[in-house]
């Protein structure tokens, strides 16, 4: 990615190289990253009681928002009363699935 920002010689290099960043999935993962630290987000409950966990599909709402560029209160709002929208069918588009 960046051999071909440093080949573009166009005046609009820098945006072009931005977009690529933000258009990647890294970007949702690497910022979902904090938000999950702070959140204390854990795949396992630790060393001492490894049992499976179903925790996966909170980090993956997280990536996917940060990748659709949410807008926080909309972020917030949906994990502070994600009870209280209606229920998505397993097959619909819904960000809460």
């Amino acid at each position: 990615m960046v051999e071909a920002f440093l080949k573009d010689k166009s005046p609009k290099a820098y945006e072009n190289y931005v977009d690529r960043l933000f258009d990647s999935k890294a970007y949702g993962e690497h910022r979902a990253r904090y938000w999950l630290d702070a959140a204390r987000y854990a795949d396992t409950h630790g060393i001492h009681f490894d049992n499976y966990r179903e925790m996966w599909t909170y980090r993956e709402w997280v990536i996917n928002a940060f990748n659709q560029n949410k807008s926080f209160d909309k972020f917030t709002l949906e994990q502070l009363a994600a009870i209280f929208f209606p229920m998505p069918r397993s097959n619909s588009k819904s960000p809460l699935v």
